[in-house]
């Protein structure tokens, strides 16, 4: 896996693959084959899922597959019967796109002037009839911590989560976002002023 920071190296096993050999003619790919099981816990789709090979020298040389989000399929969103009222929360929905079929969402949320370490956040989408949850990925935002100087840290306040438009009913949503903290048990909803459209 390789984030643009990062390269994470997941072990795999060899297996053999006698079609290859068959088809190209080369003895050599008989154990060309590999199997291997990824953690993708705190990785995003748009992460690059690579193939390595590691040499007897121990270098190691990748070459990139493709998108991460291509492999996985992304969570569905959940009905939700009910939410918070909102409770100190601030923040704001940066970005709403509805393109290609996946509705990708992102901005920042906190509750003012607390201690926001192990926040959950989650995106709601506000229809005509239900409301549907999406839990997020926390990111990074130390501009928001700069920005408000009250004192008190905002740097993991940013999210971003990426659906898929078919798993919403169609209809116009409007975008919440849903924050707890389990250490101090508070909760709260921020509805927000962007909306998404969702048709087939």
């Amino acid at each position: 896996m390789v984030t643009n920071r990062k390269l994470y190296l997941s072990v795999s096993q060899q297996s053999k693959r006698p079609d290859l050999t068959s088809a190209y003619s080369k003895t050599y790919l008989e154990d060309s084959g590999f199997r291997s099981v990824l953690h993708t816990k705190g990785m995003k789709m748009t992460d690059s899922l690579v193939v390595a090979v590691k040499t007897a020298s121990g270098q190691v040389c990748y070459k990139p597959v493709s998108a991460l989000g291509q492999y996985l399929r992304l969570p569905a969103p959940e009905t939700v019967v009910s939410v918070p009222g909102n409770n100190g929360q601030i923040g704001y929905v940066d970005s709403a796109v509805n393109q290609n079929g996946k509705i990708k969402v992102n901005g920042w949320t906190a509750l003012e002037k607390a201690d926001n370490a192990g926040n959950n956040v989650a995106v709601v989408f506000i229809g005509a009839q239900k409301k549907y949850k999406i839990n997020t990925v926390i990111t990074q935002r130390h501009d928001v911590t700069t920005s408000r100087n009250d004192g008190f840290d905002y740097d993991n306040s940013g999210f971003e989560v990426t659906v898929l438009a078919e798993d919403l009913p169609p209809g116009v949503y409007t975008l919440a976002v849903m924050i707890s903290n389990p250490k101090s048990g508070k909760s709260s909803m921020l509805v927000s002023d962007k909306k998404i459209t969702v048709s087939r």
